[in-house]
């Protein structure tokens, strides 16, 4: 079952910094969103806790002399797991993650 979390202004605010500069300090962040350090600390672990946000490494193709691709692939719901599991397989996949509804999904 998947727990439901309720995302205030704040909440918003501190995953915009995040996509902007998953990198940034959270004591920079907070500075920026003028809310006090620990409370913008105890924002990010909740919501990556209950997995709202994440850390993720993407390899720049384009400096790394590779070829990016990105695929939206609809497929009947019987289908997804045995998809995922074939596309995981290969080589060039380098992520995978299914889209609302069941019978969509998204890779690199």
């Amino acid at each position: 079952m998947t727990r439901s979390v309720t995302l205030d202004a704040l909440d918003r605010r501190l995953i915009h910094a995040l996509q902007l500069d998953g990198r940034a300090p959270l004591s920079r962040i907070a500075a920026v969103l003028g809310a006090p350090e620990r409370t913008v600390a105890r924002r990010y672990h909740r919501l990556r806790s209950a997995f709202v946000v994440r850390v993720v490494g993407l390899v720049d193709g384009t400096r790394a002399d590779l070829l990016d691709w990105f695929v939206r692939i609809d497929c009947a719901p019987d289908a997804v797991d045995a998809l995922t599991s074939a596309l995981a397989a290969r080589d060039d996949t380098s992520w995978i993650a299914p889209l609302a509804g069941g019978s969509r999904l998204v890779c690199m």
